[in-house]
């Protein structure tokens, strides 16, 4: 089995998002279904003015800076389903702030944060495919055990 190895410019370029990475992904995992929706109880507010989903769109960003130094073959496999599942984070939010009751807005917050989780997983794949290193791998498992 081929495995790559991390270059140092990879390691390097993981480590100058990873701060931002993950107190972003705390940040989101942490978030109170209930605060959020005070947030929305103004009619004029815009899911775009939620700093969940501010937060969320960072996260979309920084992962794919981050799945950009992937291997090429990965284009269309681990790398697209990081991409994927960070997507559907902010995604969710915004659907779910479209909705007509405050239940269903709700479940979308929690199916926001599943795709985060989701994530995460991929995230610790990539590290056993030495495509991050071990220790960014602990800093994503710190802050899931954060959560539970």
């Amino acid at each position: 089995m081929f495995l790559v190895q991390k270059s140092d410019e990879n390691s390097s370029l993981f480590r100058r998002y990873a701060s931002r990475f993950f107190v972003r992904a705390e940040l989101i995992k942490d978030a109170d279904p209930f605060r959020i929706l005070s947030e929305v109880n103004d009619v004029s507010t815009s899911y775009k003015d939620l700093h969940v989903w501010q937060l969320s769109m960072d996260y979309v960003m920084e992962i794919y800076r981050l799945t950009r130094d992937f291997p090429e073959y990965e284009k269309y496999g681990l790398g697209s389903q990081l991409q994927r599942s960070a997507v559907s984070i902010p995604s969710n939010i915004a659907e779910g702030s479209g909705r007509q009751h405050r239940k269903e807005f709700i479940q979308f917050l929690y199916l926001a944060r599943g795709s985060l989780l989701e994530s995460l997983t991929q995230l610790a794949i990539a590290n056993r495919l030495d495509y991050i290193n071990d220790s960014c791998l602990e800093s994503i498992e710190a802050v899931g055990k954060r959560s539970t």
